[in-house]
């Protein structure tokens, strides 16, 4: 697995040549890592705070001092590497849950993968580093390891993805109940463990934000695009899960489940440990009614909620795939296993060729989407550097495009409330409003802005007040000084 885990990690490592922008979250982390690192935390403003990614990013911020492009690219390796092991891991969890000859494990490692990297946010995540698919990676890991025997080792990997994903927290409970009860010995570690998890969500919002619970109250902060305004926003929840699911692979993970269930009263031989098999089921459905509940009850509904369970349901999508390709083969009457793979792929892809086309374009869509996100983040920084940081601080904290405020934070250095609040009393750094970029909120509006500077779509103003106040000479230093002084 060492070997497998570095060569993701060199392939996460060499994707860093193309587009690998993160997005609004990741800047955020990166922001925060910064500030630990400074003993000078601020978490009122951005998304809702997460452990896992800010451990990550306090460890790399001292890079800055050497160019401040480091931490963001060590992010992006570690967030990709993540997502790459996600897919083997995939792979190798249904292969081994479906057990039996070298062709039923192929079968289902082949299709857990395939359903995994059909996700239409999958792709999307990968690009801008969102948390997301390390989790899962995490996760699939924790439950490969509670198959080696090592209950342990997967509980403490259960609790890291808990860092990541608080929504899963009592699932780590029900299984330090089943280790606690099966092995005494683990009472102390569970107990100190789960404490830790706790502490690590509430004691730095604390500090940062002066509230003990207010990462839950910005989790439930419901902007305009929360599936929680919706009309009904469970039945909005189920539709986005839906969306990133194929249903024959959530077919075929019932029959995987069923198939378990059916060998296991016959006493034939079946995949191996099929209470593992049964309990990702219930894991699954209990994840889906929990993003449900979570929706309607003000969270925003994002589609990375519910992935854990399209992860769970593609590995046994996978098994189901592997335990129906054998029944083909039985019903076919054929002993070559090359006839019967081939009878049991073609079946499956009759079921799955007319939702792969709205997953192949749902996918395009979404890479299209991050790929221009990635871009006015580029641009972005070729902005601040054109007009000059020293010169934007003079006139005090910027505004930028909502989608961009947590990037242009950790350009200047600034806290996010710094650039959430500024309401374009200093400089603007605008692009056309749309969905990848958000508004500009500016008030009151001055009578007039001068532009400053020009980048691909993103325009630069100040305030003409400002203009005329501030370029007058001040101790011998003036705004186009300080310009010059920052390559402006």
């Amino acid at each position: 697995m060492a070997r497998i885990t570095a060569g993701c990690m060199a392939l996460a490592t060499i994707s860093l040549f193309g587009p690998s922008q993160p997005s609004y979250d990741p800047w955020a982390w990166l922001v925060w890592g910064r500030e630990v690192a400074h003993f000078s935390l601020d978490t009122t403003s951005g998304p809702s705070w997460k452990p896992l990614p800010v451990m990550f990013t306090t460890l790399f911020a001292p890079f800055s001092a050497l160019d401040d492009g480091i931490p963001p690219a060590l992010w992006i390796v570690v967030a990709r590497t993540g997502g790459l092991l996600a897919i083997v891991l995939a792979f190798k969890l249904a292969a081994r849950l479906a057990g039996g000859p070298s062709l039923r494990r192929w079968t289902a490692g082949t299709v857990a993968a395939g359903a995994l990297l059909l996700t239409p946010e999958w792709f999307r995540y990968l690009i801008h580093g969102n948390e997301v698919p390390l989790a899962i990676a995490l996760a699939l890991a924790a439950v490969d390891r509670h198959l080696d025997g090592s209950r342990r080792t997967a509980f403490v990997l259960g609790a890291v993805v808990c860092l990541a994903r608080p929504e899963l927290f009592g699932f780590l409970l029900l299984y330090g109940a089943y280790l606690c009860w099966t092995e005494p010995s683990t009472r102390t570690l569970v107990g100190v463990t789960a404490v830790l998890v706790v502490a690590a969500w509430i004691v730095p919002s604390w500090i940062g934000a002066g509230s003990p619970l207010y990462a839950g109250n910005q989790a439930r902060s419901e902007p305009s695009w929360s599936l929680s305004l919706a009309p009904s926003p469970w039945r909005a929840a189920l539709s986005v899960a839906q969306a990133q699911s194929l249903l024959a692979i959530e077919l075929l993970a019932v029959v995987g489940v069923a198939g378990v269930l059916a060998r296991r009263r016959a006493g034939s031989l079946g995949p191996e440990r099929p209470g593992v098999v049964v309990a990702l089921g219930a894991f699954a459905l209990t994840m889906v009614a929990l993003y449900a509940g979570m929706t309607q009850a003000g969270f925003s509904g994002n589609a990375r909620y519910v992935l854990p369970a399209v992860a769970a349901i593609a590995v046994l999508g996978g098994v189901g795939a592997a335990l129906t390709g054998e029944l083909l083969v039985r019903t076919a009457g054929t002993r070559r296993p090359v006839v019967g793979a081939a009878i049991a792929g073609a079946v499956l892809l009759l079921a799955v060729v007319p939702e792969i086309r709205s997953h192949v374009r749902a996918t395009r869509m979404e890479t299209s989407e991050s790929l221009e996100r990635s871009r006015l983040h580029s641009q972005l920084d070729r902005a601040v550097q054109r007009v000059g940081a020293g010169y934007v601080l003079l006139f005090g904290p910027p505004t930028v495009n909502r989608s961009f405020q947590t990037h242009l934070a950790w350009d200047l250095k600034l806290h996010l409330s710094d650039v959430q609040g500024s309401r374009g009393r200093g400089v603007v750094f605008r692009t056309p409003d749309q969905p990848v970029a958000g508004v500009v909120r500016v008030y009151p509006r001055a009578r007039q802005r001068v532009p400053i500077a020009r980048v691909g779509p993103w325009r630069v103003s100040e305030r003409a007040v400002a203009r005329h106040i501030f370029t007058w000479p001040i101790e011998g230093f003036s705004l186009r000084n300080a310009a010059a002084s920052t390559g402006g």
